[in-house]
């Protein structure tokens, strides 16, 4: 694990910031398991060093609230509730997009080859586009 979180503080530098605070928040990153009482991996993902706080998770804690935070809303007085919502979620998704769960790996099928990745990114770009087109199919 020590590898991978090298190669992901590295990823946070290269693709981020390397300004004076960047090395510091990059060097408190970690990638991180959490196990049940038996030691199966339950989730992994990326968490502050030596906690177990996984950054979705506290994230989904800073946006639970259904309102839009009053300086959320002082900065950005045109956005709808829908909108926040909508935002915060895909923002998780992103965060979230680079961990593990347990609980999802029915659906995860054990992970895809380069090129089953790229079929399935096909597939999922045809159906976007089917929704834009009939959005009723999907309620």
């Amino acid at each position: 694990m020590e590898s991978t979180t090298e190669r992901i503080r590295a990823a946070m530098l290269v693709h981020g910031s390397t300004g004076s605070d960047a090395w510091e928040d990059a060097d408190n990153l970690a990638w991180s398991s959490k196990r049940d009482d038996d030691g199966e991996v339950l989730k992994q993902g990326l968490a502050l060093k030596e906690t177990d706080l996984f950054l979705s998770d506290l994230f989904e804690t800073i946006v639970e609230p259904d309102e839009i935070p009053e300086h959320v809303a002082k900065a950005y007085p045109d956005l709808t509730p829908k909108q926040y919502h909508r935002a915060t979620h895909f923002m998780w998704l992103v965060l979230s997009s680079v961990q593990w769960f347990e609980e999802l790996s029915s659906v995860e099928g054990g992970g895809l080859d380069k090129t089953e990745a790229e079929k399935f990114i096909r597939n999922y770009t045809e159906k976007l586009n089917h929704f834009r087109e009939h959005p009723e199919d999907f309620r």
